[in-house]
């Protein structure tokens, strides 16, 4: 989880870099709104799954499945929102939504990756 905060460290980096650079016409104003709840939508579900993996090794496949959908479910929920209340630049927003969404996903999947090799004695401690 630690891992997880570093990373997301350096995105918000990368994003305040963007912001006082000339492509911030390319950041929406709720950029931050963004990453901070899909960071803790990671975190959490980054937490789910660890337990999960825990827990119930033998499901855990059926187990991280439900978690997932349930993450993209409650994504998916809060863009639609996102549309219904009709956002001032709402293809900004939504680009950017699934920017940082896919960011945290793919080092979601790595981290797993490196921690069930780690486990099974093929990879390394990644988490």
């Amino acid at each position: 989880m630690r891992q997880l905060s570093l990373y997301a460290c350096i995105v918000a980096l990368l994003i305040s870099i963007i912001r006082f650079s000339p492509f911030n016409s390319y950041l929406h104003q709720h950029i931050w709104v963004i990453f901070f709840f899909l960071f803790f939508l990671s975190m959490s579900t980054t937490g789910l799954t660890y337990l999960a993996l825990k827990e119930t090794p033998k499901k855990f496949r059926t187990n991280y499945l439900l978690i997932i959908t349930i993450r993209l479910l409650i994504a998916m929920i809060i863009l639609g929102y996102a549309v219904y209340m009709n956002i001032i630049n709402l293809k900004i927003f939504a680009i950017n939504y699934f920017i940082i969404y896919l960011i945290f996903v793919i080092f979601e999947l790595f981290a797993l990756k490196f921690n069930i090799g780690g486990n099974s004695g093929k990879g390394r401690k990644f988490l």
